[in-house]
């Protein structure tokens, strides 16, 4: 390998990453309607990740090394719409909120934002406001045509409470309640647990001095 000589002035622009040096990480599934990714491969250009993730439904990662290195998303792939989980991982990797994810559909209207407040009713798909002005993943769509698809309609809209709630708690930086609602069991659900992150997403009296002074 060529070892380029320039001046030491030259110095801060070779510092700089390009896209060349960056390596791109497809995070994906093939299983349709979930929102999590089961599988990962990386890659050395853009342009091939693209080609890869082609039929797939996940999201792009984009890594780079050195003093100004660092991970950073790239962009949404086969209409993903991550679940709360799966947002608070890429925000783990990244520091970055995940941006709002555009409709999957050409012609698709935008998600419909409604702000929260404890007790009120959501219609699936809608994007909801938490106290702190933080958005959460789109309400579960709801099916009550029969008694089993009640239950998993209220099973998913339970699992949104509480994975949004730790997501909430992991962009407010507040590791105490982060811990307690990454530690629910979500098969087993109780009341109290649900009455916990319904009021920690909504409620203003659950928020933390320091964060009502930010908000401010």
């Amino acid at each position: 390998m060529a070892i380029a000589t320039q001046p030491a002035i030259d110095a801060p622009a070779r510092l700089r990453t390009t896209d060349s040096d960056a390596r791109w990480f497809v995070n994906y599934t093939n299983q349709p309607g979930i929102g999590r990714t089961t599988a990962v491969c990386h890659f050395h250009t853009r342009q091939a990740a693209r080609h890869f993730a082609r039929g797939k439904r996940g999201y792009i990662i984009r890594v780079t090394d050195g003093p100004e290195g660092g991970a950073s998303f790239a962009e949404f792939v086969g209409g993903f719409e991550p679940s709360a989980q799966e947002v608070r991982r890429i925000e783990g990797l990244t520091g970055r909120p995940v941006p709002a994810v555009a409709p999957a559909a050409s012609g698709a209207s935008a998600p419909r934002m409604v702000e929260g407040r404890v007790g009120r009713q959501y219609a699936g798909g809608e994007i909801v406001t938490t106290v702190s002005g933080n958005r959460t993943t789109p309400f579960p769509r709801i099916d009550t045509t029969s008694e089993r698809r009640c239950a998993n309609t209220i099973a998913r809209v339970e699992a949104w409470l509480i994975e949004n709630a730790a997501l909430e708690a992991q962009r407010r930086g507040d590791s105490f309640n982060q811990c307690q609602f990454v530690s629910v069991n979500l098969k087993n659900i109780t009341q109290a647990e649900k009455d916990h992150a319904e009021h920690y997403l909504f409620d203003p009296d659950f928020l933390a001095p320091a964060v009502r002074r930010d908000l401010r």
